[in-house]
């Protein structure tokens, strides 16, 4: 018993399971000018001092992150990644609530900035002392999926997944 108990932990650490999803979002910054697409006046966004990061969809408790910085550009994205607890994190099912997300344009060093290889997040809290240093709001729906790395692009089309 302790053999099988070993080898799905194995199973579970390197997999992203049935009942989880990984998001790993891009702005697709060539086709997408991201001040009209905030609604913002020309010049607002400053890529050296502002991030953009995406509220995920999900419901978690207060010492786990819950905003995923947006990467920019598409030319990054590997669609052979394999999953890495080292490189992503990753929801289960009574995490994962819906599909719509919220942008924010923020402060660089907002927030509590948590590192992984591949992606950062961050605690933030987006509705107090932090509100003031919110530059636009944009809500958006996601089609993400479980079982697997989302890799979603923000473009003027929408929200696609790029890796299909």
């Amino acid at each position: 018993m302790r053999i099988i108990l070993l080898l799905f932990g194995y199973h579970q650490k390197g997999n992203v399971l049935s009942n989880e999803a990984v998001f790993d979002i891009y702005f697709n910054s060539d086709s997408l000018y991201i001040d009209s697409y905030f609604g913002l006046p020309n010049g607002t966004f400053n890529k050296d001092e502002h991030v953009i990061v995406c509220k995920l969809p999900i419901d978690v408790p207060n010492f786990k992150p819950n905003y995923l910085d947006v990467k920019m550009g598409i030319d990054s994205i590997d669609c052979n990644s394999e999953y890495s607890g080292k490189a992503y994190f990753k929801f289960d099912n009574a995490e994962l609530k819906k599909k719509e997300c919220v942008l924010l344009i923020i402060a660089k060093d907002e927030g509590g900035i948590i590192e992984k290889e591949k992606q950062t997040m961050r605690t933030f809290n987006e509705w107090g002392t932090s509100s003031k240093r919110i530059l636009a709001r944009k809500t958006i729906e996601i089609p993400y999926k479980k079982k697997k790395i989302n890799r979603l692009v923000i473009s003027w089309r929408g929200v696609y997944e790029y890796c299909r």
